[in-house]
């Protein structure tokens, strides 16, 4: 999973930094703007860097835990019920996905960016789902199911928000701010209740 991306302009490196099985790695390729899609990207042998990365992430935001999963198997698949009729009800498809099966959401990614630029009503929040853990907040939301449309332009959560079962939607666009390589370094992605009686089926 890659959670961030540089470019060194003056060396023509580009670097990834990613989480694999859990552990930090940073890989690199030597490769320009343009030939960026052909790159051949290996781990980095520059331990420096590769250590820094892996302190950074101890104290930062996200971080992964070993949580033993709930299983939510039968809950998972009201979802999914709900969802197709949701869907159909609004002649629109919206796509699930997992921190193995990533969609997008005005060019984030959806799940892992979401998670960890999410904020409910303003307030940042903790996200949580299959033991990673992504997001500043006091409140914790445990993610049960995530689904995107097809036009990237709506994230439906399906959860437990401080314990209490909770489907959020997004509203508006995500404040985006990128650094001089085009990389992702900050956003805020607004969440708000929803109400919707299809889907609020799902808890009853």
């Amino acid at each position: 999973m890659v959670l961030d991306v540089y470019y060194d302009n003056q060396d023509k490196h580009f670097y990834l930094f990613t989480l694999k099985d859990g552990q930090t790695q940073v890989l690199h390729a030597d490769n320009t703007l343009e030939t960026i899609s052909a790159a051949n990207f290996e781990e980095t042998k520059n331990t420096d860097l590769a250590q820094d990365f892996k302190e950074f992430l101890l104290k930062s935001s996200v971080t992964t835990e070993s949580e033993p999963d709930i299983d939510n198997s039968s809950l998972i698949d009201k979802i999914k019920i709900a969802m197709e009729s949701y869907s159909d009800s609004r002649g629109e498809r919206f796509k699930s996905t997992s921190l193995a099966r990533y969609g997008r959401y005005y060019g984030l990614a959806v799940p892992e960016q979401i998670m960890q630029f999410g904020q409910v009503d303003g307030v940042k929040y903790t996200f949580k789902w299959h033991g990673y853990t992504a997001g500043v907040g006091e409140k914790d939301f445990e993610i049960l199911a995530c689904y995107v449309n097809e036009a990237g332009t709506e994230v439906i959560l399906f959860g437990y928000m401080d314990g209490r079962p909770t489907i959020l939607h997004t509203e508006g666009q995500p404040e985006i701010h990128k650094n001089e390589a085009g990389a992702i370094i900050d956003a805020q992605v607004h969440f708000v209740d929803f109400h919707q009686p299809i889907l609020e089926q799902v808890f009853k």
